[in-house]
């Protein structure tokens, strides 16, 4: 579950709009979909795992920075048409995991970075309202909020909801809390993450509306305890790193809320499934789960959104 949150990796992306890469025209008119494909989408993406899987660190600085902008805007610029084919070259399936690990791992220097800024401040909530990429944050909320009022699902001052897989950073619990001035818990079975959790809690949102709970979310007795109650979970992206890991949690889930409970599940689709796993309609079944409704944002944005109900 720890130590990211699922926006941190995209939150490096640029504010400025980010320019497409021409497909070459094809010279047969029974070209396929592979010809078409721009050969540098998978070079530029083997360059940056290559490149950041030798850094010496993955912590934020010059370096990193720009390699992950660079994969990011590779995954969520590349043309929807050629994705299943760049997606099937080998050299991909051979180093995505590795990919997935070094993007969840960079996510978490990132966030642990930003919240030791935070808490360290003379003035947290200007130094967290700086933070420069909050603004994702803010649209993957609102996107989320807009997907559960679809499904009819009304939340207030009244809810209480549990977000799995808060990390060091938890922004998304915080702002979806104070988008609705709900009861929010922030899990997360990472000590650090949970105490630097809390840390910054206290300075941005003193007065205990928003709890820290350590727990595991693919152990269903830690669920039983930590999600009594609640009427909608929220499950961060990297919370299961591969489709088994991801049906245990869901079923961990499932099983430990009432019937009617709505649960967000973030996931990711096409290319951007270099950055995030991607959660199927078989994962949410075999969960537990029915599938309400499935939402995949077109902008900056890179997590797309199931709402389901238990």
């Amino acid at each position: 579950m720890s130590p990211v949150t699922p926006t941190a990796l995209e939150e490096r992306i640029p504010a400025a709009p980010i320019p497409t890469e021409a497909a070459p025209a094809a010279t047969d008119a029974a070209a396929t979909a592979t010809d078409a494909v721009p050969p540098t989408i998978v070079e530029r993406i083997v360059a940056c795992h290559d490149q950041l899987a030798a850094c010496p660190t993955l912590d934020p600085g010059p370096q990193t920075d720009r390699l992950f902008t660079e994969l990011v805007r590779t995954c969520i610029a590349a043309p929807g048409v050629g994705a299943a084919a760049v997606l099937a070259d080998q050299r991909l399936i051979d180093l995505r995991s590795d990919l997935l690990r070094i993007c969840a791992e960079g996510e978490g220097r990132l966030e642990t970075r930003w919240a030791q800024r935070v808490c360290a401040s003379a003035d947290p909530e200007t130094e967290l309202a700086a933070f420069p990429y909050i603004e994702n944050y803010h649209r993957l909320v609102r996107l989320e909020l807009g997907a559960l009022a679809g499904a009819g699902w009304s939340g207030g001052s009244h809810s209480r909801i549990a977000f799995l897989g808060g990390g060091p950073l938890p922004l998304s619990a915080l702002l979806t809390h104070r988008a609705l001035d709900c009861r929010m818990d922030v899990i997360d079975n990472s000590p650090p993450a949970i105490r630097r959790a809390e840390r910054l809690l206290a300075r941005v949102q003193p007065g205990g509306s928003i709890r820290t709970v350590e727990a595991d979310a693919s152990r269903p007795s830690d669920m039983a305890a930590a999600l009594t109650d609640c009427d909608l979970v929220i499950v961060a992206a990297l919370v299961g790193m591969d489709r088994v890991a991801k049906r245990r949690v869901l079923r961990a889930v499932s099983a430990a809320v009432a019937p009617g409970t709505h649960v967000v599940i973030r996931s990711a689709a096409e290319l951007r499934t270099m950055l995030y796993p991607d959660v199927s309609v078989d994962d949410v079944i075999a969960g537990g789960l029915t599938p309400v409704s499935l939402v995949h944002p077109m902008d900056e944005v890179v997590n797309s959104v199931w709402v389901t109900r238990r």
